[in-house]
């Protein structure tokens, strides 16, 4: 369960997992001029120029890959009927969280000091928000891996569904009467499974 101020945190920083291997990519000089290229000296030349760049990546990127495995697990899942809900797809929230706050992001120059402290800045006050308004169904990173937000109604203790089913699969499923397994991820956000 998604539910302490901790846990939501956890999921902030996961949400941003692209954008971890894309700063990453972006920074590092993958193509090295010369005819013949020691890889090793290579490696070690990159992690010394943006050592502490590169910690805060992978430490990133370890959090965001455990908490993606904790959160997509099968344990403590809960069955239950959609029964009357009305279920809307929401898929434009996605869009727009990534497209406002990714671009901002990738003009991180980690070279310039104010440019770290105003991106890292940008980043806290998106999470502040994010956290604040439990905001834990906008990440792109289920979006990615197939998962769908739904805007739901007619349920208790529950605003919002991210689901591996589509839309017509989740409506079949009301019609037939069917259980889903559910997982609460966040407060008034349901993961959804067959």
């Amino acid at each position: 369960m998604h539910n302490t101020y901790f846990d939501k945190w956890i999921l902030y920083f996961s949400s941003y997992l692209p954008l971890y291997f894309i700063l990453g990519f972006k920074e590092t000089d993958i193509f090295p001029e010369g005819e013949t290229v020691n890889y090793y000296q290579w490696i070690v030349e990159q992690g010394r120029s943006n050592f502490l760049f590169y910690i805060v990546l992978v430490v990133l990127i370890t959090i965001s890959v455990f908490d993606l495995i904790r959160l997509l697990e099968k344990r403590n899942r809960k069955q239950i009927k959609l029964g009357n809900f009305q279920i809307n797809p929401e898929s434009d929230s996605l869009m727009n969280y990534v497209i406002t706050y990714f671009p901002p992001l990738l003009t991180l120059e980690i070279d310039n000091t104010k440019s770290l402290l105003v991106n890292a800045l940008i980043f806290l006050i998106i999470g502040c928000i994010y956290v604040g308004s439990s905001a834990t169904f906008l990440n792109p990173v289920l979006g990615v891996l197939g998962y769908r937000i739904f805007a739901i109604e007619g349920a208790a203790h529950a605003h919002h569904i991210i689901s591996s089913l589509t839309f017509d699969e989740l409506e079949r499923v009301k019609v037939e009467n069917r259980t889903v397994h559910t997982k609460r991820i966040g407060e008034g956000v349901l993961l959804i499974t067959q």
